[in-house]
C-alpha cells in the first residue's frame, strides 16, 4: 500500500489535474461564463477604464497593480513576486501593456490563482491530518500512561523472591506436562525456573520494559523453546490454555481477576498466589519460609471447595 505521503502526492497531483482539465481550452470556455473575471467584454471594459484612469493608453506594471482585482489577488492567493513573473511572461521587456497583454495577464493571473487556491486547500487538509493524528498520538500515550498506572497499582513490581519460586512450583507440582501461565511476570524469574523444570511457561506483562528484560533472560539462558513473554493485560488474558496458574497481584488486582481465576479453578486448574490471597476465597495450604518475611506468604488454591460460598 501507499504511505500516508504517497496518499498526499497523488491527491495533490489528482486534484491539479481536474484544475487543468477545467482549464483545458478543450472544455467550455470560461470566457464564455457570464460574469465570471474572465469574460472578455468585462475584462476590455475594465482596461478601457484604468487607461482612463491614468490617461494613459497602455498600462505600466503599477498601474496594472492597482486593478482592485489583482490588488485583492495579491498577498491572498498570489505573491507580488509571483504576479511579477506573470506580468515577465506576458508582456516581455516591454514598459507596458496593451489591451490584448492585459486580457492575457488577467486570464494567467487567474489560473495562478486557482492553482494557488487548490494548493493551499490541499495543505490545509494535511496540516488538519498531521494535526488530528498528532492528537491521536497524544490521546492514545495518555491512556497507555492511565492504564498502566493503574496497573502498577494493582501489580506493582516487587521480584518474588527465589524460596517463594521453589515453594509455588513445588506445591502446584509444575513438570513437563504443564503449561503454567504467570500473571504480572515481572522479570520472568519464575518463568525461568518453570521452564528449567520442563514446563512450558507462559508469562504476561504490562510492562514492555520488563517484558524485554524477561526475554532477554530467557534467551540468554536458551529457553526460548520452554517460555515467552506476551506484553499485555492480564485481566484480558485467557487462561483456558494453563494449567497452573501463577499470580502476583495486591487484592484489588485479585478481585478483578477473580472471575478468570474462579473458572479455572473448577476446570481443576491449581492456583498459586504471592503475598496475598485472593479475596473471600479459602486456600488449601499458605506457605512460608525463614528466609523471608512472615507476611511474605504463597496461597495454594487446588481444589473447588476453596472458592467462595
Amino acid at each position: 500500500g501507499l504511505s500516508g505521503e504517497d496518499d498526499d502526492a497523488v491527491l495533490l497531483q489528482a486534484l491539479l489535474e481536474a484544475h487543468g482539465k477545467a482549464s483545458n481550452p478543450g472544455s467550455k470556455k470560461r470566457s464564455e461564463v457570464p460574469g465570471s473575471i474572465l469574460d472578455e467584454a468585462f475584462l476590455e471594459s475594465e482596461f478601457k477604464a484604468l487607461c482612463a484612469l491614468h490617461g494613459a493608453r497602455e498600462l505600466s506594471f503599477d498601474q496594472c497593480m492597482s486593478w482592485d482585482w489583482i490588488a485583492h489577488q495579491v498577498g491572498v492567493t498570489i505573491t507580488k513576486d509571483a504576479t511579477g513573473q506573470i506580468w515577465r511572461r506576458v508582456v516581455g521587456t516591454r514598459e507596458a501593456a496593451c489591451e490584448t497583454d492585459f486580457l492575457a495577464l488577467a486570464r494567467a493571473l487567474q489560473a495562478e490563482s486557482e492553482t494557488a487556491t487548490t494548493i493551499q486547500s490541499f495543505m490545509r487538509g494535511c496540516a488538519g491530518r498531521v494535526k488530528a493524528h498528532s492528537q491521536a498520538l497524544e490521546a492514545a500515550e495518555t491512556a497507555q500512561k492511565s492504564r498502566c498506572s493503574a496497573e502498577m497499582k494493582l501489580a506493582p513490581y516487587n521480584p518474588t523472591p527465589s524460596c517463594a519460586v521453589r515453594q509455588a512450583l513445588d506445591a502446584l507440582s509444575v513438570g513437563p506436562e504443564d503449561v503454567l501461565y504467570d500473571l504480572g511476570c515481572g522479570d520472568g524469574r519464575l518463568l525461568i525456573a518453570a521452564a528449567q523444570r520442563g514446563a512450558k511457561a507462559v508469562g504476561v506483562e504490562y510492562d514492555a520494559r520488563f517484558v524485554e528484560k524477561a526475554d532477554g533472560a530467557i534467551r540468554e539462558l536458551e529457553l526460548s523453546d520452554f517460555a515467552t513473554v506476551m506484553c499485555g493485560d492480564a485481566f484480558a488474558t485467557d487462561l483456558l490454555p494453563a494449567s497452573k496458574i501463577f499470580v502476583y497481584l495486591v487484592p484489588d488486582g485479585l478481585r478483578k481477576l477473580e472471575p478468570s481465576l474462579n473458572a479455572a479453578l473448577k476446570r481443576g486448574t491449581p492456583i498459586a498466589s504471592y503475598m496475598f490471597s485472593i479475596p473471600g476465597w479459602s486456600p488449601d495450604e499458605v506457605l512460608t519460609a525463614e528466609t523471608r518475611s512472615s507476611e511474605c506468604k504463597v496461597w495454594i488454591y487446588k481444589t473447588a471447595s476453596c472458592l467462595a460460598k
